[in-house]
């Protein structure tokens, strides 16, 4: 398990309507407001989303179907928020074996493209090589229902951002990524 760094402050009330978040059993870094009227989710203030393209070893890329809002059932590349603290190619890394089970060494993450999206939120998107080796046994979740690895050819991403991450990445690194070192 990879530890992660605690925020150094809390939200204390809801930035909607005002209620006190202290009554929230709800863990860092997202809270839900207990006002019936409101209900917001409120997230801690970082807004970095880790997306990794992850090219495995002559087999393909690394795709999951998702079982969480937005988008269920939709197909897309593993990522997720970044901690307080944390390295984005740490929060790559991490999502990327909570969702999916394939180990990738942060070090080892080359950084792709970084956009903001209509959200707010800034998504860094790094590519990695790995081994089939690095390919652990997937074990489903509430939040990833399904991992593939597969050729990106016909594969329809749920995120425009993630399509246009996956095209530029092909392009300049080829079908397979085109890399002499895997890890």
């Amino acid at each position: 398990m990879i530890e992660t760094a605690k925020p150094y402050y809390k939200i204390k009330f809801c930035p909607f309507c005002g209620t006190s978040l202290d009554s929230c059993p709800d863990e860092w870094p997202e809270k839900t407001c207990r006002n019936s009227d409101c209900g917001k989710v409120i997230y801690h203030p970082i807004k970095s989303v880790g997306v990794l393209i992850v090219f495995v070893e002559r087999t393909g890329i690394v795709f999951i179907k998702r079982g969480i809002k937005p988008e269920i059932g939709g197909k897309a590349l593993p990522g997720g928020h970044q901690v307080f603290g944390e390295a984005w190619q740490d929060a790559c890394a991490r999502e990327t074996d909570e969702e999916t089970q394939v180990k990738v060494v942060p070090s080892k993450i080359i950084l792709h493209d970084t956009i903001t999206n209509p959200d707010g939120h800034n998504i860094i998107f790094g590519v990695a090589h790995v081994l089939k080796r690095a390919v652990g046994r997937f074990l489903p979740s509430r939040e990833v229902t399904e991992r593939m690895i597969i050729p990106h050819h016909g594969v329809d991403l749920c995120f425009s951002s993630h399509r246009d991450a996956l095209t530029k990445a092909i392009h300049t690194y080829g079908p397979e990524g085109r890399a002499t070192l895997y890890t």
